[in-house]
């Protein structure tokens, strides 16, 4: 027997660490946010860090991934520490794609890299702003 299509983009979207709209609700739009870098991407950046009024925060998409630009964007208040540690986990996440573009075998070490990250859905939500 001959396995179906595979649906890609739903299982794609069961990783994909995006909010419901409903998190927006009686939030304000934040003015001046500045990404900086993203960790996640379809069509465009999911999540990452971001800069704002000094600060470095983590901001995630909200609704469904392949929802229509602008799409808007969570902020989420990071500890200094939280933003360390995500500098220093985007700077190992890089290396291990150079390392693998120049033919090496890191594919361990990026999944186990990829899936010890943390999600910051859950920490406090300073506003919200649009790409």
């Amino acid at each position: 027997m001959t396995p179906g299509p595979v649906d890609y983009r739903a299982r794609y979207m069961d990783d994909c660490w995006t909010h419901e709209a409903s998190v927006l609700t009686g939030r304000p739009q934040l003015d001046g946010v500045r990404m900086l870098w993203c960790q996640e991407f379809y069509d465009g950046p999911l999540d990452g860090l971001a800069e704002w009024r000094g600060g470095e925060h983590w901001y995630v998409a909200v609704g469904p991934v392949w929802a229509e630009r602008p799409r808007r964007y969570a902020l989420h208040q990071l500890t200094p520490a939280q933003a360390a540690a995500a500098w220093q986990r985007h700077h190992l996440l890089d290396g291990y794609q150079r390392a693998a573009q120049a033919g090496a075998d890191v594919a361990e070490q990026w999944d186990r890299a990829w899936a010890e990250r943390p999600d910051h859905r859950g920490a406090p939500i300073l506003g919200w702003f649009t790409d």
